[in-house]
């Protein structure tokens, strides 16, 4: 009780849950606690009357109740509920929540789905739930994962991400005896959609934005239960954190109540993996030669001169369940006027960035800032339809009036779609002259495209100012170690028969004009809408975060960036 109070604070005793609520609308009280018998039924009605006025009801360590008609009906887990007007105290429900999540009698209530209370460590307890809602038991990952050795699990705080868009968390079992090989991690991901004030908010205010991130779910859950990722993890050198188990339930018609929980493979520190904010040299490389043999091995291009790969027809069924095309920031994915945005978005920006501009010193490049706003937006559309087959901006119904278009698209195969640092792990051989292991996770704009176009967004989501200089472009170096390994990989995956046959595929020139449309058709989302309020101070504010892209943490790549972007318009021309 001492958690709940705020100043002074009246205990008032009243049974019935529908009495409880009554005092907290009538405004006789501000916080109701239930008792442990209550359930299901007894919160259905009462939480809708409640939050219509305002109010919340929560479990005591503040996920929300989910009132479906499968499993168990008990709140056993307690339930907690605040007045509309609690806020005044100076303390949110969640706030309220927070505190309560940290109380050791509260997170033992979880001890019968197996978690292991570890002391002094908070328990990220709403996030290892099932999509109805309800903890995960020993039983549950027991079956999963093959482990029946485990005898509870901990879901500790410090080790999850709490994003805008979803939720995740380590969890470590404790076994009974230790077996080579055994599984004692995994990583589970939850979006529900409800329980994000972000995605609340898009569904009041884009939400057409909501449905877009439903699709996306979709895609990475199709994509992760293939067979193709099976087969692929096991034939190349890149591992995936491919599912033990998904759950998913979608509504394209309402997509705002869609609810999904992956259980990944787990690339934990202990294994030798790691992450990084930006990428070096060594990193970048390898994640360039993953994506080579990524790409090839998904090749989708049938045309001549390319061979028939045995896994062919079926590359063809699983893009079908993935975007097309793939990527979040082509323009069918984009709301209509962005190409509107383009020069008052990048006179702003030359505006507050007047001082940090002069570091791009080259005078090619201070003499032509003021007009690339306008040189992106009179390009846009002719690098989008060469990118992604895409000419018109709009909501995803733009993209499905192009879908013949781009299945007849060349070079066509499935890429990674969002392959940023945070995307990726890395861990070491035993000789340092290897490049290292990569992991890839986060799948959901994965779908048909080029190579060059995560190519493009890998290199300037990702690059550190190391590995970008302003004046010293290393770009083709990049480019032609990505082509050489692709070459290779479409012998290897028996697109071609040789290398030459490969470099016939894809002429390398053509690779380097796609990868130049690709990164001029990024400029066109960077310079529109993620700097569309950008400030110096979020740079320095961001610096060496694991989130955001390169482009939107470092100043130095940002500079990289525009002097590129200036480099491509000023070869750019569109064919006659």
């Amino acid at each position: 009780m001492e958690e709940i109070k705020v100043g002074k604070t009246e205990i008032i005793s009243a049974g019935g849950c529908g009495n409880k609520i009554l005092r907290l609308l009538t405004g006789e009280a501000d916080i109701a606690l239930f008792n442990l018998a209550s359930s299901l039924w007894d919160t259905c009605g009462t939480e809708a009357l409640l939050a219509a006025c305002g109010g919340c009801v929560t479990t005591l360590v503040g996920y929300p109740l989910t009132h479906h008609q499968t499993g168990d009906v008990a709140n056993k887990y307690g339930v907690i509920a605040t007045s509309a007007s609690y806020s005044d105290f100076g303390r949110t429900h969640s706030e309220l929540c927070d505190r309560l999540r940290k109380i050791p009698e509260i997170v033992e209530l979880y001890k019968v789905a197996g978690l292991d209370v570890v002391p002094f460590q908070e328990q990220a307890v709403d996030i290892v739930r099932n999509i109805d809602g309800h903890p995960k038991t020993v039983e549950y990952f027991r079956k999963i994962t093959g482990n029946n050795d485990i005898i509870s699990y901990c879901a500790n705080e410090f080790e999850c991400v709490r994003y805008k868009q979803s939720n995740a968390c380590r969890v470590r079992f404790a076994v009974g005896s230790i077996v080579p090989g055994q599984v004692n991690t995994v990583f589970c991901k939850r979006v529900v959609l409800r329980e994000l004030p972000y995605a609340l908010e898009k569904a009041r205010t884009l939400p057409y934005k909501v449905l877009r991130d439903v699709k996306s779910c979709l895609v990475e859950a199709a994509f992760l239960q293939s067979d193709l990722c099976q087969v692929f993890c096991k034939t190349s050198q890149v591992q995936i954190a491919t599912p033990f188990d998904v759950e998913q339930d979608a509504f394209l018609d309402n997509p705002i109540d869609s609810r999904f929980e992956l259980t990944l493979f787990d690339f934990k520190e202990e294994d030798g993996w790691k992450q990084y904010p930006h990428l070096g040299d060594r990193e970048l490389r390898a994640v360039l030669k993953s994506l080579a043999e990524f790409h090839a091995f998904f090749w989708i291009d049938k045309r001549d001169g390319n061979l028939e790969t045995p896994t062919f027809e079926k590359t063809k069924a699983l893009a079908g369940s993935l975007w097309k095309p793939a990527t979040y920031w082509h323009l069918g994915q984009q709301p209509k006027g962005q190409l509107d945005n383009l020069i008052p978005s990048w006179e702003r920006f030359l505006s507050d960035f007047e001082e940090e501009l002069k570091i791009l010193g080259a005078e090619q490049y201070i003499k032509v800032l003021s007009t690339v706003g306008k040189r992106l937006k009179s390009v846009a559309q002719y690098v989008s339809q060469q990118s992604h087959g895409i000419i018109t901006e709009g909501t995803d119904e733009n993209c499905t009036d192009s879908v013949e278009y781009i299945e007849s698209f060349p070079y066509q195969t499935i890429i990674h779609g969002d392959p940023k640092a945070p995307n990726f792990f890395f861990r070491n051989r035993n000789s340092v002259d290897d490049l290292p292991d990569v992991g890839m996770i986060d799948f959901q704009w994965t779908g048909q495209g080029l190579c060059a176009t995560d190519v493009a967004y890998c290199l300037a989501a990702s690059g550190s100012s190391e590995i970008l200089p302003i004046k010293d472009d290393f770009v083709p170096t990049y480019l032609h170690f990505y082509y050489d390994h692709l070459t290779k990989s479409l012998v290897k995956y028996k697109v071609a028969t040789s290398i030459d046959t490969a470099a016939s595929i894809v002429p390398f020139l053509t690779f380097q004009k796609q990868y130049e449309n690709a990164f001029l058709d990024l400029a066109r989302i960077v310079v529109a809408d993620h700097w569309k309020s950008i400030r110096p101070e979020n740079f320095r504010e961001r610096k060496g975060k694991m989130s955001y892209n390169a482009y939107n943490k470092s100043l130095p790549v940002a500079l990289w960036f525009i002097a590129r972007t200036i480099d491509y318009l000023e070869r750019f021309a569109i064919p006659k």
